[in-house]
């Protein structure tokens, strides 16, 4: 949500329209190579001002399926960042619901968050994309947490 209220010089501020700012909303992610099935995937974010700080969790249930090369999910709010990769955050993948993974999160200049896990088998740790058998093959069990921030348009 943006800003409520348009402050202006010489106006009192109510602490009703102070608490109102950066309130939590809901928004439901359009998903791209996840077929979530009877899975779910929650989603909250704030903004104040041009700052958006976003959380999501998806967790997987038995219908839950994946495809392609990468897990994608939507921004709440248009990214008003001219960078073409925008590393903005972190979380972590549990894709059987046992070992916890690093993650992170990346926003393409199309509004895209990407997930990426680290590959610790070279000299120095790559990034790949997260997808139904990275970090290893997700099952009924897993989860995905993410959170991050990025400038709006």
């Amino acid at each position: 949500m943006t800003n409520p209220f348009d402050f202006v010089s010489g106006n009192v501020i109510t602490a009703a329209q102070l608490n109102a700012i950066g309130d939590f909303e809901s928004w439901t992610p359009t998903l791209t190579n996840i077929s979530i099935g009877n899975g779910s995937v929650t989603a909250h974010y704030a903004e104040v001002n041009e700052i958006v700080y976003f959380e999501i969790k998806m967790t997987c249930g038995s219908t839950t399926s994946f495809s392609g090369t990468s897990m994608q999910f939507t921004v709440p709010v248009t990214i008003g960042s001219s960078l073409t990769y925008n590393p903005n955050g972190g979380g972590w993948a549990v894709p059987t619901g046992g070992s916890f993974y690093p993650i992170q999160t990346v926003i393409f200049a199309d509004g895209r968050i990407v997930p990426y896990a680290f590959n610790a088998s070279a000299t120095y740790a790559t990034a790949t994309s997260i997808r139904g058998t990275i970090p290893e093959t997700w099952n009924s069990s897993g989860t995905l947490f993410m959170s991050g921030t990025y400038r709006a348009s």
